[in-house]
């Protein structure tokens, strides 16, 4: 997001919002005064942009006026519409990388600080919603090989995933159906306990039938749905290798895409990779949070984000 005033429909209210973390990595809320139709509904602080104002100078204004505190250093995380009874609202959210002072409530709200598992625990105004999804999404996303490295090996690893962090694909191509429930089944025991999510590359019926906590499209089932084939609270993430298939992606609404494979990789050898350099042209067409995928290593997790990824999607880097 440059440093300019967003150009947005006349009958739309444009708001700057940001989000702030502490040293535990909870993330800070404010609840709506008495005084706002919203009331006790909870958001993220920020507030209306005046007249040829930046986004980012309206949220130094606001979170100054509204938490005494003088913001520093800000990136841009998503662009979110959403209308309202009453109002039709773009909100435009930062992350506040840096900041001066302590936040408190200077016109009267209760603010509380919360880990990213628990907003969905709060009455959050709707428009706030989509951040959440975002703030849930961990830096890497787990997909498993069993045909590769085991089915032992991937469960024993799956004990050390960290909390509610945990994010995890089933992607079990050679299992028969019955050794393909028990493994699912085994997974979600697993991860439920340790409060990661897990998502199955399997069709709609599959994921319902077996309690996961979303579906994985694969580029090929991607096409098949004109809409978002299951409801929030499921996640639904997809696959993609063009911009084709992430505009696709952005009209059925899913959560998050997989791009590339960035570089080649042993479980697609016929895919060309695409580099980082179209990586980074793709991923920034969209607000969607994106994985690199192809090759992927823990290393690689800083020049991902520095392309526009939220962070790293993994086969064999997560279980060698």
């Amino acid at each position: 997001m440059s440093a300019s005033t967003p150009n947005i429909a006349p009958d739309r209210i444009a708001v700057a919002a940001g989000i702030l973390t502490d040293g535990y990595g909870r993330v800070l809320v404010a609840q709506r005064t008495r005084a706002d139709r919203y009331f006790a509904q909870w958001e993220f602080p920020g507030g209306k942009l005046e007249r040829h104002e930046t986004v980012e100078q309206a949220l130094q204004r606001e979170l100054e006026e509204e938490l005494g505190i003088r913001v520093g250093r800000t990136e841009p995380l998503l662009t979110v519409q959403h209308d309202y009874v009453d109002r039709q609202v773009t909100l435009h959210v930062l992350r506040v990388t840096s900041y001066c002072g302590e936040p408190r409530g200077c016109e009267g709200q209760a603010l509380q600080w919360l880990s990213p598992g628990d907003l969905d625990k709060i009455a959050l105004l709707e428009g706030n919603r989509p951040i959440v999804r975002i703030l849930q999404l961990p830096e890497r996303y787990l997909i498993t090989g069993a045909d590769r490295f085991g089915e032992d090996r991937i469960l024993r690893m799956l004990d050390s995933i960290p909390g509610h962090r945990g994010l995890i694909q089933v992607r079990e191509r050679s299992l028969t159906r019955a050794a393909y429930r028990d493994f699912v089944q085994e997974v979600l025991h697993r991860c439920r306990r340790r409060g990661a999510k897990v998502l199955l590359n399997a069709d709609i019926e599959t994921v319902q039938a077996l309690g996961a906590d979303g579906v994985h499209l694969a580029a090929v089932r991607l096409r098949d749905h004109d809409h978002r084939p299951l409801p929030e609270p499921y996640w639904v993430a997809a696959s993609c290798h063009d911009e084709a298939e992430i505009r696709r992606a952005e009209a059925i609404q899913v959560d998050f895409v997989v791009l590339g494979p960035v570089s080649r990789t042993e479980s697609h050898p016929g895919s060309a990779p695409i580099g980082w350099e179209r990586f980074r042209e793709l991923s920034r067409l969209t607000q969607l949070p994106v994985y690199a995928i192809g090759g992927m290593r823990d290393r690689d997790l800083p020049r991902a984000q520095l392309a526009g990824a939220r962070g790293i999607a993994m086969i064999s880097g997560a279980w060698e």
